[in-house]
């Protein structure tokens, strides 16, 4: 099922880098509330297969794998089937939410691939190389990020798990803002990072902070 997200603003402040990944990552302050987080973790979806002969999910070297493509992992369910035609229904894909993923041990993500290419590039045109891991972009203006307030007058600092949609939004406001449109760059902020961030830090700008789907319709 996709999800489709509609703004009806876009809206930039200048936060003087509040969000700084690096500095975040080695907080050791108090988490956001446990609800708070598990609200944005659980509309993320993630994809594993299952075996129903073994009882146990596909696992490389011992950790149990998700992708965040459901592509990808029909590509693999399908060559399960190829190499062992007698797997018939007993594999299968089943749908985890991040939030149930990441408390589990000796599990790795599986990133799209094209998405990685992308951050590679990214990394490249930014002169700070992509470190591996699911890449998320998000939109800067010079040290600032996008901010996105909607019909409700909330407000989130997206990131997307696929550039494409990242690249609307920035199509967006630069014709809504053509002044700025060369202080417009992208960022790339792993997964792993970010998820490591809404769990350690206390910066209230860290609320701001939304997972963009996958699958979503942006």
């Amino acid at each position: 099922m996709k999800i489709i997200i509609r703004w009806s603003s876009i809206l930039f402040i200048f936060l003087a880098t509040l969000l700084n990944i690096a500095k975040l990552e080695n907080s050791k302050a108090l988490a956001l509330p446990q609800d708070v987080l598990v609200e944005k973790l659980d509309r993320i979806t993630l994809y594993s297969i299952y075996d129903k002969k073994s009882g146990e999910q596909a696992k490389f070297k011992n950790s149990k794998i998700y992708f965040v493509s459901e592509e990808d992992a029909k590509k693999a369910l399908a060559d399960i089937h190829n190499e062992n035609p007698e797997s018939g229904d007993l594999a299968y894909i089943v749908e985890y939410s991040l939030e149930v993923v990441r408390g589990q041990d000796n599990f790795i993500y599986v990133p799209d691939q094209d998405e990685v290419n992308l951050a590679k590039a990214v990394g490249e045109a930014n002169q700070s190389p992509y470190q591996g891991g699911v890449p998320l972009f998000v939109g800067k203006i010079d040290d600032n990020y996008i901010i996105l307030t909607g019909d409700n007058s909330q407000e989130i600092i997206p990131f997307f798990f696929k550039k494409q949609h990242l690249d609307k939004l920035i199509t967006r406001f630069k014709t809504e803002n053509p002044e700025l449109a060369e202080s417009i760059n992208v960022e790339v902020v792993s997964l792993e990072s970010l998820v490591h961030v809404l769990e350690t830090s206390e910066d209230p700008v860290v609320k701001k902070i939304q997972l963009i789907p996958y699958n979503s319709e942006f």
